[in-house]
């Protein structure tokens, strides 16, 4: 679903018109007030219903969504599209996605050895693991590894 959704987003936003709403739309302004809108909305639905379950609350958050990701694509950041951190960040993103499923067991693991349980430790512990054993994958699986392979078969 989420897929088809960016699908259909980066579509719409490549193919409308300019027009007074796209402008609108494209604006930071819109995002800001997306998100805005998204955590108000959830928060108010699930204080007025108890809901819980964030998959029951599509409603409010893939129109919110669908707007944020709309005007991100026309956000213009010099500093960001220059930034080496950010060039670096983006490369190890898919080892990111990989390797967080590990992280949180670490997280866990720091938990029990230390005894200390709290949910913000658990984050901290869990981002910090995901991202050192992220940038570890990436150099040593793809930028290692492919190198290799490279040379190995003249690629």
């Amino acid at each position: 679903m989420e897929l088809a959704s960016g699908l259909i987003i980066a579509d719409l936003n490549i193919t409308m018109k300019e027009g007074n709403i796209i402008r609108s739309l494209r604006s930071p302004w819109a995002m800001m007030i997306s998100m805005l809108i998204l955590v108000m909305g959830v928060s108010i639905a699930h204080r007025l219903t108890g809901i819980s379950d964030y998959m029951l609350l599509n409603w409010i958050v893939y129109p919110c969504f669908a707007v944020a990701f709309f005007s991100l694509g026309y956000i213009k950041c010099p500093i960001l599209e220059k930034s080496h951190a950010l060039a670096y960040i983006s490369k190890i993103s898919y080892p990111f996605f990989l390797v967080q499923f590990f992280a949180w067991r670490i997280g866990v693991s720091f938990v029990n050895i230390t005894g200390y349980d709290c949910n913000l430790v658990r984050i901290i512990v869990s981002f910090a693991s995901t991202l050192l054993l992220a940038m570890v994958f990436y150099e040593v699986v793809q930028v290692k590894l492919v190198g290799f392979i490279k040379r190995k078969y003249n690629l």
